[in-house]
């Protein structure tokens, strides 16, 4: 998976931040696991899956495309945040998902969508403020879509442990349409950034 165009490197690109509701993501990623205190905020944790997106590999996904990761929850928590590492060229339309099943291989219901427009560049796109509940013992899917040719990164490895969980697996969707997920495993994921609060 994650074939395509090859995209330049450059590493996450500092500065231009949007307003709420999205867009390139400034500093330097907190750790996984790694509590941070964003707004004095406490019990704010944010997981980072991939620490050096910026070596990863790349590809061109275009006109429609979502990525998504699958995690297991072993500790309730809710998610407040979504980031994606990608580098659109111009503005595009993202739409972020969190879909919700009872068992790993079971059926997947979205719970959760918001759209959002990109800045440009290399970085962590944002979902912007969230509050969706992540239930230990479930399992959840969290993906962004977009429907114009975006560069995007990818890693071949197994599964990632989190600070509520773990992530197991990613997958690419090409089909048009709101995504509908089925669980696959793979080698493979999508540096995602993921801040949860209590």
């Amino acid at each position: 998976m994650g074939t395509g165009g090859t995209i330049g490197t450059g590493g996450v690109r500092t500065g231009g931040v949007s307003g709420t509701g999205g867009g390139l993501s400034t500093g330097g990623a907190v750790g996984t696991g790694g509590t941070a205190g964003a707004g004095g905020q406490t019990g704010i944790t944010v997981d980072t899956i991939d620490p050096n997106p910026e070596s990863a590999p790349a590809g061109t996904q275009g006109p429609i495309g979502t990525k998504v990761n699958f995690y297991t929850v072993t500790k309730s928590r809710t998610l407040r945040k979504i980031e994606q590492y990608l580098s659109p060229t111009t503005p595009v339309e993202l739409t972020w998902y969190v879909h919700e099943a009872t068992s790993q291989l079971g059926t997947y219901t979205k719970i959760f969508s918001t759209t959002t427009t990109s800045t440009t560049g290399t970085g962590y796109q944002s979902s912007g403020d969230i509050s969706v509940p992540l239930v230990a013992g479930r399992y959840y899917g969290i993906s962004v879509r977009w429907t114009e040719p975006t560069n995007y990164v990818y890693r071949s490895a197994g599964s990632v442990t989190l600070s509520f969980g773990s992530m197991t697996s990613g997958q690419m969707i090409t089909t048009t349409g709101e995504p509908s997920l089925a669980y696959k495993p793979t080698n493979s994921y999508y540096p995602q950034r993921l801040t949860t609060g209590p």
